[in-house]
């Protein structure tokens, strides 16, 4: 079998569960920005490895030893969700915690944040994003990047930051004090942190939190949680 075919195979393989997963609209949705987004950045020399064998290194270093593995948001919903946050993409310094490789961070500068930040345990992905951010700045972006290795628990936001990404990181003791976190932040600098929670497992979380307040939900079919926003402040 040629290695074109396995890949498809795989391709097809992977929009097969999607659908499964999402329903038939969002699968065919999804699959099709996947393949449209990493044909393009695979031209930049910018590419998303699979990292998530590595989680038991980054429970280890956790805090609360309640990491999760780093995996993929696909394009399609943080192309979603950056549409839903009430503010222009030029004012928009962009935290996303547990970065990974870089993906949303890769596409806050596509869009033209003003600055994309980002914080992960594991080395060789956050090795990956600075990779993938710099090609992004030689092939013509203006966007700032910063990138920070720690726990997100003790983390120091950056100033300026105004929108944070998370996909489902971590367990609900780091994600109580990132949040506690975020609301000293916002009230310090008395302006509103806007969040994006996808795959939202301990939304509870949020809504016991003062000053929190969701804007936005989505739904895969048979109304499991997709993305929710929220307004920290």
């Amino acid at each position: 079998m040629s290695a074109a075919l396995q890949v498809w195979q795989i391709r097809l393989s992977s929009l097969r569960n999607d659908c499964q997963a999402k329903g038939l609209r969002k699968g065919l949705i999804n699959f099709t920005y996947e393949w449209y987004f990493k044909r393009q950045f695979r031209k930049m020399d910018i590419f998303f490895p699979d990292f998530s064998s590595h989680v038991q290194d980054t429970v280890l270093k956790s805090i609360h030893h309640d990491a999760h593995e780093n995996q993929e948001s696909s394009f399609f919903l943080i192309n979603k969700a950056f549409y839903k946050i009430p503010l222009r993409f030029s004012d928009i310094h962009l935290l996303d915690i547990g970065c990974g490789s870089g993906k949303a961070m890769v596409m806050g500068m596509k869009h033209g944040f003003k600055e994309v930040s980002g914080v992960d345990l594991d080395l060789e992905s956050l090795q990956q994003a600075e990779h993938n951010c710099a090609q992004m700045r030689a092939y013509g972006s203006d966007t700032g990047y910063h990138l920070h290795t720690g726990d997100a628990s003790v983390f120091d936001i950056p100033h300026g930051v105004n929108l944070v990404y998370l996909f489902n990181p971590f367990g609900i003791l780091t994600l109580k004090q990132v949040l506690a976190n975020v609301n000293a932040y916002a009230k310090n600098t008395g302006s509103p942190v806007f969040v994006i929670y996808l795959n939202p497992k301990h939304d509870f979380v949020f809504s016991e939190l003062e000053g929190c307040r969701k804007l936005y939900s989505s739904f895969f079919k048979a109304s499991r949680p997709e993305m929710n926003i929220y307004r920290i402040g």
